[in-house]
């Protein structure tokens, strides 16, 4: 998990340091004033970072919205990463520290934001290949082997018992995926805009007390 850290503007800190006499109104103004500037940053990101036709490259921090495509109830998909985003509210996770967060339950969020690599298995898979009466493999006139036809005609298509030879194909292999950080970048560039919705927050509840 990647924590951003605000600062208090310099002219929200006495406000701050006012209001510590009464903690219960600085625990509200710091949880409303966290709410507002995630809200602010989780909409920039989204903006910045998830919009567009990608791919893009690895240093822009972005990740493009996929095409959408129709299902088979007729309903469409498309940016559901993007779509996906929510907010957890301000709370206080320990005395004296309040939090709040933005995440994603899209099971592929995390390699894109993190990186990694993702490792794939060996997928059952066979080829047909023609063969001649002496189970020779048939080449073709590149020197490799030639595929079995098919004959018959719709469920009725079948290949001939002495003209196939069967082959398992397939191979394990990995996959290397850049950290893109999108969301992290996104909050990161949206920091002094949020530190001072954050810091307003506080100056509201110290001169009207709500």
């Amino acid at each position: 998990m990647s924590t951003i850290r605000l600062s208090l503007p310099a002219s929200s800190v006495r406000a701050a340091y006012n209001l510590i006499s009464f903690p219960d109104h600085l625990v509200t103004a710091i949880k409303r004033g966290l709410d507002s500037a995630l809200e602010y940053g989780l909409g920039q990101a989204l903006k910045k970072n998830f919009s567009g036709k990608g791919p893009f490259p690895p240093e822009q921090h972005r990740l493009g919205i996929g095409h959408r495509r129709r299902t088979a109830t007729g309903t469409y998909v498309g940016g559901r990463l993007r779509a996906s985003f929510q907010r957890t509210p301000a709370h206080e996770v320990s005395p004296g520290m309040i939090a709040a967060s933005v995440g994603s339950e899209v099971e592929y969020w995390p390699i894109h934001e993190l990186g990694g690599k993702i490792n794939r298995t060996v997928k059952a898979g066979f080829v047909r290949l023609r063969t001649t009466k002496q189970g020779e493999l048939v080449r073709g006139v590149t020197g490799g082997a030639v595929f079995a036809k098919r004959y018959g005609k719709g469920k009725a298509k079948y290949y001939t018992e002495r003209a196939i030879r069967e082959h398992k194909v397939g191979k394990a292999y990995t996959i290397t995926m850049p950290k893109r950080a999108p969301m992290m970048t996104g909050l990161t560039n949206a920091a002094p805009r949020m530190s001072k919705l954050l810091g307003a927050s506080i100056v509201e509840m110290w001169r009207t007390g709500k």
